[in-house]
């Protein structure tokens, strides 16, 4: 992990996020789409969860808008940034006010045990380059007994095929990095690690 800024030409991820960056958070961040992240996914859930006055980790956190969400939801919240780039972690700090690391979860990271739950919203189908690193670092990093509150698109989904030409098609997509995912192989890798407890399954 690291706060100094680092080159991204390393990191085709953080490279391509940052070409990207603008474009990403006009359209995904409209007042419409916050409106229907916040009432489809955010509000579901967090249902019957109480993350006040706990460290929370935002992983792959971008510009920040789930930090803003959950420091406005609940009181006395400490949330932490975490993104592949450099660039996105100084913007989330001016927008947010609160630390963000760069950090590559496909690499190796210390086990510090320091969050109690951990949120990531659609970045764990970026991290497919080494998903078994991924959520070995994420188990690392977690509080025992601490929860993962995760949304992530299906890949068991009748139509698969299409999102595949989709994100072939797109330039918007880093095909070789990211690919949807299916719940059933994120359950093999985690193993004795991490035990579902909620699941869900919605369109949009």
């Amino acid at each position: 992990m690291s706060k100094t800024s680092t080159p991204t030409g390393d990191n085709p991820q953080a490279a391509h996020y940052d070409r990207i960056l603008s474009d990403y958070d006009r359209h995904y961040y409209d007042h419409y789409s916050t409106e229907y992240r916040e009432r489809f996914i955010l509000e579901p859930l967090l249902e019957g969860i109480d993350l006040s006055g706990l460290q929370v980790a935002d992983l792959a956190s971008g510009s920040g808008h789930t930090s803003i969400y959950l420091s406005q939801r609940f009181p006395g919240i400490q949330v932490t940034g975490f993104d592949v780039s450099a660039k996105v972690c100084a913007g989330y700090q001016k927008r947010v006010g609160r630390p963000s690391w760069q950090l590559d979860l496909t690499r190796p990271q210390p086990a510090t045990g320091t969050f109690d739950p951990f949120i990531i919203m659609g970045g764990l189908h970026h991290c497919v380059a080494n998903l078994p690193v991924t959520i070995q670092n994420i188990h690392g990093m977690l509080k025992p007994g601490g929860l993962l509150l995760m949304f992530e698109p299906n890949r068991q989904y009748v139509l698969q095929a299409a999102r595949d030409l989709w994100y072939r098609a797109d330039k918007y997509f880093d095909t070789a990095n990211e690919q949807a995912l299916a719940h059933v192989d994120l359950v093999r890798l985690a193993g004795a690690g991490f035990q579902p407890e909620n699941l869900r399954y919605f369109g949009g």
